[in-house]
């Protein structure tokens, strides 16, 4: 996503949608779309410029043994059929509609990613925050792709999931199912994802899935969010929400 916005875009080149922020940070050392496009290929996955898979690599990035990267401090959490108790109207609705989801495991690693793993263990979704996009040496998402990299932090911190009534990227308010997540060690910022219907991850619905991120840009005075979030009502049912709901 762009920093302080909702504009979650597809990780690709070829969209023509990566910000500035993003462009500069994957053109590092080098500023060409060439080495901008085979470093986003590596963060995807691909291995044609690892030169211990591929003798014939046009740039010698890192060597990997695991396209996932570690998860420290990041998760995992699962997320079902919804099963929280709000008080307020049309969310038992928003249960019965929802009974059937499809099961997804939710975590957050140091390869800059969210990651979501549908009941088969197929990844469905990888989300970079916006916020871990950098130009500096020896920082942002470019330096994953650094031969002499040293360990960082990048999406280091537990996700939090609830069923919140917000407008979210549509026009009027409905019940969903939100991931907030935090950078940790990583950096200073959080996101919020929608989840609410795991068949509807795509690149083409990337802008209603990213729904917010709030970072040090922000708020100057925001330091390393190693907090975990907690999710509450607001507004009059406030009273009833405290005795009664039960969120995640």
């Amino acid at each position: 996503t762009e920093p302080s916005s909702s504009s979650g875009v597809p990780f690709r080149y070829s969209a023509r949608e990566l910000s500035a922020a993003a462009l500069a940070d994957l053109s590092y050392g080098d500023g060409s779309r060439a080495i901008t496009e085979a470093r986003i290929d590596y963060i995807r996955g691909s291995d044609a410029n690892d030169p211990k898979k591929n003798s014939s690599a046009a740039y010698n990035f890192r060597s990997r043994q695991s396209h996932l990267g570690d998860i420290i401090h990041g998760g995992p959490i699962y997320v079902g059929a919804p099963e929280l108790d709000w008080p307020h109207s049309g969310y038992a609705a928003f249960k019965t509609s929802n009974a059937s989801r499809v099961p997804m495991v939710y975590a957050s690693g140091n390869d800059a990613m969210l990651h979501a793993f549908n009941m088969w263990g197929e990844e469905t979704l990888a989300y970079i925050p916006a916020a871990l996009y950098s130009s500096e040496a020896n920082k942002g998402v470019h330096y994953l792709t650094d031969p002499n990299y040293k360990h960082r932090f990048y999406v280091d911190a537990p996700p939090v999931v609830s069923d919140v009534y917000i407008q979210g990227n549509g026009s009027s308010s409905t019940w969903k199912t939100v991931l907030i997540g935090g950078l940790g060690n990583g950096g200073k910022g959080y996101y919020a994802l929608d989840i609410t219907d795991p068949t509807q991850f795509s690149e083409l619905n990337a802008a209603s899935i990213a729904l917010w991120e709030f970072t040090s840009r922000d708020d100057a005075d925001l330091g390393f969010t190693h907090s975990v979030p907690t999710v509450a009502c607001l507004g009059r049912d406030v009273d009833s929400c405290s005795s009664r709901c039960r969120p995640r």
